[in-house]
């Protein structure tokens, strides 16, 4: 039994989750999925070891101008990257699934 005015655990959990999803399909929101190098919403999001996010093929196209290891530097924190592997951004994904899901309708 919750007292007047709190939420059981289970009406905070669905009160987040809700949060969550309209906070996800906000579309005049999104410029967290916008490409830094590019100034474009991202088609292929993936995240370079400074923890930013990109667009694929322009943090490629970046990386692929520092042939040596020791002076690849991050295109937004102007810092040595200590490595070329990118990650999918699958948050940015799911975000961006779900703005088309919410366009479409």
């Amino acid at each position: 039994m919750t007292r007047p005015g709190k939420l059981s655990w289970k009406g905070a959990l669905l009160q987040g989750q809700a949060s969550l999803q309209a906070e996800a399909v906000d579309t005049n929101n999104a410029d967290d999925l916008v490409c830094p190098i590019t100034q474009e919403r991202f088609v292929d999001p993936v995240i370079a070891a400074d923890g930013v996010s990109y667009e694929r093929e322009a943090i490629q196209a970046w990386i692929s101008l520092w042939p040596d290891d020791e002076l690849l530097l991050s295109p937004v924190r102007n810092e040595k990257l200590p490595h070329r592997a990118l990650m999918t951004d699958v948050r940015a994904r799911q975000r961006l699934a779900e703005m088309v899901r919410v366009v479409r309708g």
